[in-house]
């Protein structure tokens, strides 16, 4: 599908404004919800058609793009955000105090935990959220025995 038929099919105008964001998906801009997704084309295309201002405009959860993307497992999303223009989002919190190194070991990510303390997040591997679980914690909680034994 091409990144204006995704924008479209999500409620986004991509002949418009593409750095406005849509309340009823929890404030997120397109630039957000592409990155969530793993839609590389889509966050590339943003940027060249006036979206680069929001490469790292936080959510109503204060969830970064870049965030987002470790969330679910996209390397190569956040490979691109941080050599476009969102590298200090690397060890930016959400809400609850989440790092994208949190986010990656808890949902067993481990190729993302790994180019994450690669490129400068190695003190999160020990940061605390708000309960004062650590990455080590989500892993284990999850069950992701690799990402744990790394």
């Amino acid at each position: 599908m091409d990144p204006a038929a995704w924008l479209r099919k999500r409620g986004y105008n991509p002949e418009g404004d593409p750095c406005t964001a849509i309340a009823r998906k929890y404030n997120c801009t397109a630039m957000w919800e592409a990155a969530s997704a793993g839609e590389l084309g889509v966050c590339r295309f943003l940027w060249e058609h006036g979206a680069a201002a929001t490469i790292r405009t936080k959510n109503c959860w204060d969830s970064t793009p870049m965030l987002a993307a470790c969330l679910n497992g996209h390397l190569n999303v956040a490979k691109w955000l941080f050599e476009t223009d969102a590298a200090d989002d690397i060890r930016t919190k959400d809400d609850s105090d989440c790092t994208p190194m949190w986010a990656a070991c808890g949902e067993g990510h481990l190729n993302v935990a790994k180019w994450l303390l690669e490129v400068g997040a190695a003190e999160d591997i020990r940061t605390e959220d708000e309960n004062g679980c650590t990455p080590m914690w989500a892993a284990c909680g999850e069950g992701h025995l690799n990402v744990a034994k790394w």
